[in-house]
């Protein structure tokens, strides 16, 4: 019996007893649930001994799926599984994997109910990679008793992480130092870790790998021609939160004194976080007297939108972030919130602008305030630095060109962390 054999025991105790609630809600909420086979660990193996990826939702899928491509050009494997916890997330990895037979797709397995031995005997995986937050005791614990190599990839350690880990410090600090290898996305998630105890020496800076499709996009878009003389200028908010959209509907209104809407000199695409919030935005607009409608068409000239447009459905912010003069990055305004990817509008050469709270994002907001690509400002002087780019489109142009070619300048990521796991897994694997 080792000294982490009793918290384990206890873990399992109270896990198997609160999940069972906290998963019957989660499948009600659609959250998560569905595929209980997998997620009891029953899993249908396609392989034997694969390299395990294992992730939570739609945006930790994308990076797992860019770091498990990276892996398979540099280690000639022949196995993969790759398993997602939430139904979105599981939906969009099925897609990015649908033509790879190489490449298994499951829902995540819970961890408990017995679900982490199940798969582990089903399976058999030869490495265990966890994708940015999945620490899962259950899982780990069954790679340590197995000598299953495991991988922390692009970690991202929270103070709210942080803080529960310093619960339980002995515990969770032992957790980590289990790994093989731990890679984190920056100095902050490092500088956690050590505060818990962990081995600097196991750590590794490298980045995220969830921002290396736009560093393509950036380097792969045409250069944006000069500003020429057109329609309204037309702000794009992106992923906004309640009370931000009336912030920005108030900056709007003192662009705007006097001004009909027929002949509108500035228009605002509304792309809510939440598209079941489109409603209640488009009374707010009318409300303030603005004239509003939904727009969920792209591709529809500047000219033909309304004074305000409200995007109700899903998928739509790049193409309106491309069609738009400026964006506007939601999340940002109230500390409640964090702040959203700044580097969406960025990549397509857009000016962007965020308020004073991007602590999910301040490595990118710091990268292209920096470059003079982006802008952060306080709620009260909103109206006033958007009324610099309205009346100034050559600083409205610079500044795009400043943003796009900053995130262009970034190294992509998944190859350099693919290349860390491949030495770190070396003679560690071998080929079913």
């Amino acid at each position: 019996m080792d000294s982490l054999t009793v918290p384990h025991a206890l873990y399992q105790l109270l896990g198997a007893l609160v999940s069972l609630p906290v998963s019957l809600a989660s499948a009600l909420s659609g959250r998560y649930g569905g595929h209980w086979l997998d997620r009891l660990g029953y899993t249908a193996a396609g392989g034997r001994k694969p390299i395990w990826f294992h992730c939570a939702s739609v945006g930790e899928a994308q990076s797992a799926a860019l770091l498990l491509k990276a892996l398979q050009e540099q280690l000639d494997y022949p196995q993969y599984l790759l398993s997602v916890s939430t139904p979105a997330g599981l939906s969009h990895a099925e897609k990015l994997f649908k033509d790879d037979k190489k490449v298994q797709v499951i829902a995540g397995p819970l961890d408990h109910w017995g679900a982490p031995r199940r798969i582990f005997d089903r399976v058999e995986p030869c490495a265990l990679i966890l994708v940015e937050n999945e620490i899962w005791p259950g899982l780990l614990r069954k790679a340590q008793q197995r000598e299953v190599p495991v991988i922390l990839a692009a970690g991202r350690i929270s103070e709210k992480s942080l803080r529960h880990y310093r619960l339980f410090p002995s515990f969770f600090r032992q957790l980590f130092s289990s790994m093989s290898l731990i890679t984190l996305i920056s100095r902050k998630d490092e500088a956690r870790l050590i505060l818990l105890g962990v081995d600097p020496d196991k750590l590794l800076v490298l980045g995220s790998p969830k921002f290396d499709t736009l560093i393509t996009l950036a380097r792969n878009e045409p250069p944006l021609p000069a500003p020429l003389s057109k329609g309204p200028y037309l702000l794009v908010a992106g992923s906004t939160h309640p009370g931000e959209e009336e912030l920005i509907l108030k900056a709007l209104a003192k662009l705007l004194p006097g001004k009909s809407a027929e002949n509108s000199p500035v228009k605002l695409i509304l792309a809510p976080r939440h598209t079941e919030r489109a409603a209640e935005i488009l009374e707010l607009a009318r409300r303030k007297g603005f004239t509003a409608d939904y727009t969920n068409d792209p591709k529809a000239t500047t000219d033909s939108l309304p004074q305000v447009g409200i995007v109700s459905t899903m998928g739509k912010l790049k193409a309106f972030y491309e069609i738009g003069d400026l964006a506007i990055v939601g999340g940002s305004f109230f500390q409640s919130y964090q702040g959203h990817n700044p580097y969406e509008p960025a990549a397509l050469g857009k000016p962007v602008i965020f308020g004073p709270y991007m602590s999910s994002f301040s490595g990118e907001a710091d990268l292209l305030i920096e470059a003079e690509g982006a802008i952060s400002v306080e709620p009260s002087t909103l109206a006033a630095v958007l009324a610099q780019y309205v009346d100034d489109p050559a600083l409205s142009h610079k500044t795009g060109l400043n943003a796009k070619e900053a995130l262009a300048s970034q190294s992509l990521v998944a190859p350099i962390i693919a290349s860390q796991i491949s030495c770190a897994l070396g003679d560690k694997i071998k080929k079913p």
